[in-house]
C-alpha cells in the first residue's frame, strides 16, 4: 500500500525550517557572544601565559581568533560562525514533524541547551585546527604530527558528519514522537 503524502505535517516542518532559519540569521550576532565567551575560557585553560582572544568582526557571523604573540602585521584568522551552527535551523526542522506540545517544546529547549554546548565544543575545535595546521612555520613549532591530525580530524568530522549528526541525535533523544503500535499513528504521514 502506498503511503499518503500528510501535507500538514510537510508544512508543519516547513515552518519550523523557517522558524529556525529565521532566528538564526537574525539573532547570529548575539548568538556570537553566547559561543565566544565560554570557548575564550576554555582555550585559556591550557595557555600559559593567556594569549588567545576571541573578537567580534564587522560581520555578524564571524570571529576574528587574536593572539596576544602574533606578529602586528599577520593577517588574522577568521572564524564563520554560520558554518558551524546552521545545525540549528535542521533542529527546528525536524521538532517542527511532531505537533506543538509542551513536550515538544521542553524537548526543543532541552536540545537548544545542548546544541550551545556542542557550538562551542566545535568553536574550540576549529581554533585549535586553526593553530596546528594553518599558521605556517608557527604551527609546525608548536604543533606536532599527532596533534595536527587530531584537530584536523575532528574539525573535518565535525564539518562532515557531526554537525547533522548533532541535530539528529537530540531530536532521536527530546524530540521524536514514539510509534504507535494500535495501528493509528504509525504511518509516516501522520
Amino acid at each position: 500500500m502506498a503511503r499518503r503524502v500528510n501535507w500538514k505535517r510537510l508544512a508543519r516542518v516547513g515552518v519550523a525550517f523557517l522558524v529556525g532559519l529565521g532566528i538564526w540569521l537574525a539573532l547570529i550576532g548575539i548568538y556570537r557572544s553566547f559561543v565566544m565567551a565560554p570557548t575564550e575560557w576554555i582555550l585559556r585553560l591550557g595557555e600559559s601565559p593567556e594569549v588567545t582572544s576571541l573578537q567580534e568582526h564587522e560581520d555578524p557571523g564571524m570571529i576574528i581568533v587574536e593572539r596576544a604573540d602574533f606578529p602586528r602585521e599577520s593577517p588574522r584568522p577568521v572564524i564563520r560562525l554560520g558554518e558551524l551552527t546552521f545545525n540549528l535551523v535542521l533542529l527546528f526542522a525536524l521538532f517542527g514533524l511532531a505537533p506543538l506540545s509542551d513536550r515538544n517544546m521542553a524537548g526543543l529547549a532541552v536540545s537548544l541547551a545542548i546544541l550551545w554546548a556542542t557550538h562551542i565544543a566545535a568553536t574550540v575545535i576549529h581554533v585549535k585546527k586553526i593553530y596546528a595546521l594553518q599558521l605556517g612555520a608557527w604551527s609546525d613549532v608548536h604543533y606536532g604530527p599527532v596533534a595536527k591530525n587530531l584537530w584536523g580530524l575532528l574539525d573535518q568530522f565535525y564539518s562532515v558528519a557531526g554537525i547533522f549528526a548533532v541535530a539528529f541525535l537530540l531530536w532521536w533523544t527530546f524530540g521524536r514522537q514514539p510509534e504507535r503500535h494500535d495501528g493509528v499513528g504509525s504511518e509516516l504521514g501522520t
